[in-house]
């Protein structure tokens, strides 16, 4: 359930006149009857969020204009109670407070709810649902649709490598992949398979924004953001005959890829209906760190960093979808055998480690390996899935006592 809030009093105030509701967080004055907090809780269900209580949105301005603190004692029992009377089937949710550092009996009350498997969950007798930023309620064919997804996460998921076998569309099949060249490919789906964005067709537009929105989003965050290539190579979408819409900086696909030092080669991502996405990497793993002779490097804060990004795209995409909450990715790798640590290797003292020695450790020549994941998780913090996806290919080559994904996106 990891999602954004505010973890600090000093967070809270930050809010003010910057702070706007998102499709993800909605913002309450104060706690109000039962049936509106059994609405608001139930609403964010379908693709997950957060709500705050104790926040006020300027109507016209659409930012936050005042904290009122609320009273916390009994509060978490209180929603508690009423999730579990008047929302069915009982949603999972997690309470945080924020005590005011003036007062501590009062403060910011957290909800964060996460994508629910059980969804569509039906409060006083309707269906709730996030609409931007607004409550509505499902229609009759979207209760079906997420009926449909529950029954789909009650199964076993695909068996590895189903995503990439069946689903994934490259528009990088015009070059050829030389020795000394690492690929990384991601496919994102939802877990439904009938769920379609509003703009139908017409998604350059969409497609362009949820890029932008991830760069404003998570740019902040990154250790680094100036070393992410993916944000620009896929800035721009263009139609992809009938398959859907496509972004490159691959040119006409025309030339071979030789293993350069550059960390990142190419990038090409595929948007193919209804709702799914193909993102592939080539990365060049030759390296020449000062004071060493050249060896083949891993590039893993690299490729963290362009995961990150391309994780992230996909979950602003997806934020317009009802019914994107439940998404499915799966990562492969090819390429990458007896490459070396990058991150190990650029914190050692030259003539330390014999880059030849067997005991140097290497990367697995390829790599695949699926999760379920949320659009709430992929636009919030997708450095968590990127670690799910990533965590088991690090260990095997990957030495150092730090963390390698708290060191390029710090904790908050």
């Amino acid at each position: 359930m990891t999602m954004w809030f505010p973890k600090t009093w000093e967070s809270v105030e930050g809010l003010k006149g910057l702070a706007s509701e998102t499709p993800s967080l909605d913002f309450k004055r104060q706690l109000g009857t039962p049936e509106s907090i059994a609405t608001d809780i139930a609403a964010m269900t379908v693709n997950g969020g957060v709500l705050l209580y104790g926040i006020v949105e300027d109507k016209e301005t659409v930012v936050v204009s005042e904290i009122i603190p609320v009273e916390l004692a009994g509060a978490e029992e209180r929603l508690r109670q009423i999730a579990s009377s008047r929302i069915s089937p009982a949603p999972d949710f997690q309470v945080e407070t924020v005590a005011d550092p003036t007062d501590a009996t009062r403060g910011i009350l957290v909800v964060i709810i996460p994508a629910s498997g059980l969804a569509p969950h039906q409060a006083n007798g309707r269906y709730p649902c996030r609409q931007g930023t607004t409550t509505a309620y499902l229609e009759e064919r979207e209760v079906e649709r997420l009926y449909e997804q529950r029954r789909q996460l009650s199964q076993a998921g695909p068996s590895p490598g189903a995503l990439i076998t069946d689903r994934f569309v490259s528009v990088l099949d015009g070059f050829q992949m030389q020795e000394g060249t690492g690929s990384v490919r991601l496919i994102i789906s939802p877990i439904s398979g009938s769920v379609a964005h509003p703009a139908g067709p017409w998604q350059q537009g969409p497609l362009n924004a949820a890029v932008r929105a991830a760069i404003e989003h998570q740019g902040p965050r990154l250790g680094n953001a100036s070393l992410v290539g993916a944000w620009r190579a896929l800035s721009h979408w263009e139609p992809n005959g009938t398959l859907g819409w496509a972004a490159t900086n691959a040119g006409d696909g025309s030339a071979r890829i030789a293993p350069q030092a550059v960390p990142a080669i190419l990038f090409g991502s595929c948007l193919t209906y209804p709702a799914s996405f193909s993102f592939q990497a080539y990365f060049g793993l030759r390296a020449d760190t000062p004071g060493r002779r050249e060896y083949r490097s891993a590039r893993e804060a690299n490729i963290v960093y362009e995961l990150i990004a391309m994780l992230a795209i996909a979950g602003e995409y997806f934020r317009d979808i009802s019914g994107g909450g439940h998404l499915l990715a799966e990562l492969k790798l090819d390429g990458f055998a007896d490459a070396k640590s990058q991150f190990a290797l650029e914190r050692m003292e030259p003539g330390t480690v014999d880059l030849n020695a067997a005991s140097m450790p290497s990367a697995p020549a390829s790599f695949l390996y699926s999760i379920v994941t949320s659009s709430a998780e992929l636009r919030e913090t997708p450095e968590r899935a990127a670690r799910q996806l990533l965590e088991r290919w690090l260990p095997p080559f990957f030495r150092d006592d730090r963390d390698l994904f708290n060191w390029l996106v710090p904790p908050d």
